[in-house]
């Protein structure tokens, strides 16, 4: 199913938010929870990514991608959790 605007907003706004807890935060279980989020949301992104056939689309889930993969290997590290 394609990725709706409203989705690909929410995602936007939550990894606005994985942003700002990096900053604020070293918790562990605030950092395992901010994991489990960005797995979920990049295996929603591929998929999405596979499904699009526009390629503005494609490139703005792309990116979005990278920001959340980015944002997963900070807070492994943190955590210290292999890859």
């Amino acid at each position: 199913m394609p990725m709706s605007p409203r989705e690909i907003h929410c995602i936007e706004t939550l990894l606005s938010d994985v942003k700002q807890s990096l900053c604020e935060t070293n918790e562990p279980i605030t950092m395992h929870v901010r994991l489990d989020e960005l797995y979920e949301v990049i295996k929603r992104l591929l998929d999405a990514t596979a499904e699009a056939t526009d390629t503005e689309v494609k490139v703005r889930l792309a990116q979005l991608e990278y920001r959340a993969r980015k944002y997963r290997q900070m807070i492994m590290e943190r955590l210290g959790v292999n890859s």
